[in-house]
């Protein structure tokens, strides 16, 4: 039983690599995008070429690298009361944190044993920022004291292996994770986990090939609305992940891979695929495919709604005003 479950990881690891890393066009394969949450004009992205920081829009780009012993960041979270702070997740060291806006790293991994290293997700607690979650291969950990140190959580987390995390902004001891085995749900903190899976595991048969849940994104004006991309399709929780019911009339690619909701628009909804990027005006009712390209990562400007930023596995782009489309240009990559 424990080979068959080291053999079921091993495949599940091995999958996502080959997601993020694999059969790629030129240019930077994007895994993750964040936006300052003040000022909108600062943008970072990972790839697999590194951690990349922008100050004009993302018309010049400057690698942020110094300390960093990995190149392949899977994960960036920003501290939203002191967005001086950011963390990133590796493929290789676990996670390291910035405390002067990404000029020097420090790797932050106490408490985490040696063999994880693959971070897929962050996630920050929005009334203490303090607090931190990490999703990884092995499961979910959590630090209280910036990443000072963390400490394995995974009572009832049955599926360990973590690719998306998500914190209720109303009430932060509700957190998500989404895994090889479909969602689970902790209402204290992380301290214990069941799973959410109502209207969700008879759709998508979860396996360890399907790689289960790829993204979370909740309504930031009404929490109580959950979005989930999968494997199989996409999906929507009325009632903070109670139940689900899909949503996709009008994606013809049903492998979800980044999913976003706007902040000051919340009606406006986006789902990435591996073929396209689709948008949704009715809270996911009806879809509109709005541009053809394998989407790995999605950002919306906290400001300025209209801006969408899309990584993809040949680099990133920028739409404004809901249909024109730039390539951010990323000089030396």
């Amino acid at each position: 039983m424990i080979k068959a479950r080291r053999f079921t990881l091993l495949l599940v690891f091995l999958c996502s690599l080959f997601f993020l890393f694999g059969c790629r066009k030129s240019g930077p394969a994007v895994a993750s995008i964040a936006i300052h949450p003040g000022r909108p004009e600062i943008l970072y992205f990972a790839s697999d070429k590194g951690l990349h920081k922008s100050i004009d829009q993302g018309a010049t780009w400057k690698a942020i690298e110094e300390g960093l012993g990995s190149f392949q960041i899977l994960s960036i979270a920003i501290n939203p009361a002191v967005p001086s702070t950011l963390y990133v997740g590796t493929f290789s060291d676990g996670v390291y944190r910035s405390t002067d806006s990404g000029r020097n790293w420090a790797l932050i991994n106490s408490g985490m044993r040696d063999y994880i290293a693959v971070v897929n997700a962050l996630a920050v607690d929005p009334k203490t920022p303090t607090t931190l979650y990490a999703g990884t291969t092995m499961g979910v950990y959590k630090s209280l004291d910036n990443g000072g140190s963390w400490e394995r959580i995974t009572t009832g987390l049955e599926s360990v292996y973590t690719v998306a995390l998500a914190v209720d902004p109303e009430n932060p001891s509700l957190v998500y994770a989404g895994t090889s085995g479909g969602i689970y749900k902790s209402a204290d903190g992380g301290a214990h986990w069941r799973t959410s899976n109502e209207g969700l595991v008879k759709e998508i048969r979860l396996d360890a090939m399907s790689l289960g849940i790829n993204s979370i994104a909740i309504d930031p004006e009404k929490p109580e609305s959950v979005y989930v991309g999968s494997a199989r399709g996409f999906y929507l929780s009325r009632n903070r992940g109670a139940s689900w019911s899909r949503i996709e009339q009008g994606i013809d690619d049903l492998f979800i891979t980044a999913v976003a909701v706007s902040r000051t628009r919340p009606k406006i909804i986006y789902a990435g695929t591996n073929r396209g990027l689709y948008q949704s005006r009715d809270e996911g009712e009806k879809w509109e495919k709005i541009r053809a390209s394998d989407i790995s990562a999605l950002a919306i400007d906290p400001l300025r709604p209209e801006v969408v930023y899309a990584g993809t596995g040949s680099g990133l782009f920028k739409m404004e005003n809901g249909r024109l489309w730039t390539e951010v240009k990323t000089p030396g990559l």
